[in-house]
């Protein structure tokens, strides 16, 4: 038997509900399902989309670094950025001080596919946004919230 309030507070943090698990499947499942045009129509692999929104979010970056952030060897990142030099979605410069030094960025091209992309999901998400009032939304930003803490708190 629960004694109080803190006891059934202990077994649901300890042991979440089982709606809670049923929530998140739906939610990943609509959002995996979800999948626009302009990502259907992109001919890249996920390793190039990765790498192109890597650049985008860290800047030009050298060799090492987009081997580090995609989490693959530095041959392999040197494979990634040569295709995506060919299709001219990425660029590499040379070091003004030292020409062994490399550093990769988005190409205008590039930069506009990600952004393109970007917006087609912030599009998507809004359309669907849209239909929550402000309770909902304030609920929404809690909850969520206390994910992304829980994730943060277990990595």
């Amino acid at each position: 038997m629960l004694k109080n309030d803190t006891d059934k507070a202990d077994i649901i943090k300890n042991n979440p509900p089982s709606e809670l698990y049923r929530l998140l499947d739906s939610l990943f499942h609509h959002l995996r399902s979800r999948v626009s045009e302009e990502w259907m129509d992109v001919d890249l692999t996920m390793p190039q989309v990765r790498l192109l929104f890597a650049l985008h979010r860290n800047g030009a970056s050298r060799m090492s670094v987009i081997a580090s952030l995609l989490d693959i060897s530095l041959p392999n990142s040197t494979g990634l950025v040569d295709r995506l030099v060919e299709k001219n979605l990425v660029v590499r410069k040379t070091g003004t001080d030292d020409r062994r030094s490399v550093s990769c960025e988005l190409s205008s091209a590039g930069q506009e596919l990600v952004e393109s992309l970007l917006y087609s999901r912030k599009s998507w998400w809004d359309s669907r946004l849209r239909e929550l009032d402000e309770k909902e939304i304030q609920e929404a930003l809690k909850g969520l919230s206390a994910l992304i803490t829980a994730i943060k708190r277990a990595d």
